[in-house]
């Protein structure tokens, strides 16, 4: 976590559907945000989701890396830190989640809490890309 606690996939994961929003460079980080915002807004966690940003830095260069992290800490609200992963290992296991999108794309994983994947999205944020995404988690939270 951004927070500097550890978590891990599945076992940290809470009750409910965890709705993952994952980038693999800066640029899918910033196209990331839209997606975030609009998630939390339409799938709070009072009503069984929880919607968390990942950031894979497994490609990062290790003395780059609390560099970046940093950053990314002074532009994530003290209150949406503990709602923001860093992946530091595994980013084959990482992109085999998120689909093996496009680099610059963020992914939307939706996975219960047993880490098996309900819906998959991704690309930039549009209206139309997010009804259709949501329309997938809706049907993983009625199926689930």
């Amino acid at each position: 976590m951004l927070t500097g606690s550890p978590f891990a996939l599945p076992e940290d994961l809470p009750a409910g559907i965890s709705i993952l929003v994952i980038g693999f460079t800066q640029k899918a980080g910033d196209n990331s945000r839209p997606w975030v915002g609009r998630l939390r807004k339409d799938f709070p966690s009072a009503k069984g989701f929880n919607v968390y940003s990942v950031a894979v830095l497994a490609g990062v260069p290790v003395f780059f890396r609390p560099l970046v992290v940093n950053s990314i800490r002074r532009g994530v609200s003290p209150s949406d830190q503990a709602m923001f992963l860093i992946a530091e290992s595994d980013e084959s296991a990482w992109r085999t989640l998120a689909g093996n999108r496009l680099p610059d794309d963020p992914c939307i994983v939706a996975l219960d809490n047993a880490g098996n994947v309900l819906a998959r999205a991704s690309g930039v944020f549009s209206e139309q890309r997010y009804r259709e995404a949501a329309a997938l988690i809706q049907g993983a939270k009625t199926w689930n």
